[in-house]
């Protein structure tokens, strides 16, 4: 099932950002989904999926000169500001700032 969930993941990952999504996909509940993720990968089915996309956030942000707008477009995110959050949330700064460290 975890192993389903992570290459759903994979394939999905700018379309879809919420578990309810790969759990109707997959045909499993999101309870089940999250106790198979976490028995699996040692963390819950969100924070997996969130960490995958913060994963390809820094990836863009450091290896292409993208705008942040541009990455966020990219990674599905219909608003900047909701990409900044996410990611501040996630890294603990803005992407800006996280980009600028890397330089």
């Amino acid at each position: 099932m975890f192993r389903a969930y992570r290459d759903a993941v994979e394939e999905h990952l700018t379309d879809w950002h919420h578990v309810a999504d790969y759990a109707r996909a997959l045909g499993y509940d999101v309870r089940t989904l999250t106790r198979a993720t976490r028995a699996a990968a040692g963390t819950g089915a969100k924070a997996f999926l969130d960490q995958r996309i913060l994963l390809e956030a820094k990836r863009l942000l450091a290896h292409t000169d993208l705008p942040v707008s541009g990455c966020a477009r990219r990674l599905g995110f219909r608003d900047v500001g909701n990409f900044t959050t996410f990611f501040r949330r996630q890294a603990g700064m803005p992407p800006a700032a996280w980009r600028a460290t890397r330089v």
